[in-house]
């Protein structure tokens, strides 16, 4: 059970907005505030899925042979997410009967009482059809209990809002590998990338999970930075600067 939680880390986590995903200090981080034996970030899709585990407690030798089997969809806990859509934290504990598939059940029953885990915490960073990402706890002695998803519902919004800022800027070719002479965190930079693909302060919000207002307190960085007054001549500014690179 989670007593005193220290957000601080947390905090810093925030601050730094490094420009790729920080998956690895995450699921150290979510060990540590849910006292969990081992955290994992997990990625399914219908033609891939995949695994990484801190501490590697699993043989992911083992662990990919499943998953590549198609049968991480009738696990249960995977399974409610899949059926529900729910895109809050879940605990395997906490899923009714009646989502996955008998023999999966089993098959994970088996796995989780070898490596000496009772339980799993899911928290989803990305979800949508056939599409899962997630950080799944393991609780080596206990279920995972109210204060547990207190806290990851508290996380979520963090940790989905981090996903998609590294999202947005591995899929974008148009900014440039290195800011030119303006230094803009990796939260300003996937503001700018979506600024100079034309979307409004609200879409951007809702592309990184961030809300309208934090979008224009970016916006007003970016200006002071860029030494711009509007949108457009910050897009211009940026393109000087070689942080954008412009359409052709």
């Amino acid at each position: 059970m989670v007593e005193q939680v220290d957000y601080g880390p947390w905090i810093d986590l925030a601050g730094d907005q490094a420009d790729a995903f920080p998956a690895e200090r995450i699921a150290k981080l979510l060990r540590s505030t849910l006292k969990a034996r081992a955290v994992s970030l997990n990625w399914a899709q219908p033609a891939a899925a995949g695994a990484r585990v801190w501490p590697p407690i699993v043989d992911l030798s083992l662990l990919d042979e499943f998953l590549r089997s198609g049968a991480l969809w009738r696990d249960p806990l995977v399974n409610w997410f899949e059926r529900t859509r729910d895109p809050g934290p879940q605990a395997g504990s906490r899923v009714p009967g009646g989502f996955g598939e008998p023999r999966s059940s089993a098959h994970w029953g088996r796995v989780m009482r070898r490596e000496g885990i009772q339980d799993r915490l899911a928290v989803p960073v990305r979800l949508g059809a056939h599409t899962h990402v997630a950080f799944v706890a393991a609780a080596g002695d206990r279920d995972f209990g109210d204060a547990d998803l207190a806290v990851v519902r508290r996380l979520q919004p963090l940790l989905r809002s981090l996903y998609r800022q590294a999202d947005v800027l591995e899929r974008s070719r148009a900014l440039a590998p290195m800011a030119g002479g303006a230094r803009l965190t990796g939260r300003e930079r996937a503001v700018l990338s979506l600024l100079a693909d034309g979307h409004s302060a609200a879409v951007i919000g809702r592309r990184l999970a961030i809300s309208e207002r934090t979008v224009h307190k970016h916006l007003e960085h970016l200006y002071r930075k860029l030494e711009a007054n509007d949108r457009l001549t910050a897009v211009l500014s940026a393109q000087r600067a070689g942080i954008l690179v412009p359409a052709v």
